[in-house]
């Protein structure tokens, strides 16, 4: 993995960890999420019955994906034999981040309707870490 392509991974899964570890600290606090002014859907999608799955909120999900991407993006670091699989793995986790991703904005947009910026920058981060993916699995063979 050229290391341009592993620096902006790694900044990504970061964004998204941290995004994620917010997410997941306003559920399980209770604590209202800080909406950027002109967004009112953040209490409502975060308090929805689409804010979990299995009583798991997505915060956490999210935790938890960003968190094994960070780990198989340093695996590789140390053990370099391993990259070719490290590349599958990130794509598969990405993939199922992206698809999950869609299936929450498509109920935030059209069932919800309500935009929260914190859900939509995960939705983001994941798309572009899956998209990164997609050529390096193209680059890989």
């Amino acid at each position: 993995m050229k290391k341009n392509i592993f620096v902006t991974l790694f900044i990504l899964t970061l964004i998204g960890l941290i995004d994620s570890l917010y997410l997941y600290y306003t559920k399980i606090t209770s604590t209202p999420i800080a909406c950027f002014q002109g967004t009112t859907g953040c209490e409502v999608v975060n308090s929805s019955r689409y804010a979990s799955i299995y009583g798991i909120p997505n915060g956490l999900i999210g935790l938890i994906g960003y968190t094994a991407i960070l780990v198989l993006l340093i695996f590789p670091k140390v053990y370099p034999n391993s990259l070719s699989k490290i590349r599958y793995l990130i794509f598969g986790f990405s993939l199922i981040g992206f698809l999950y991703s869609i299936y929450l904005i498509f109920v935030s947009i059209f069932i919800l309707k309500a935009e929260c910026p914190f859900c939509i920058l995960s939705a983001i981060v994941m798309t572009s870490i899956f998209i990164i993916s997609i050529f390096e699995l193209q680059e890989s063979n």
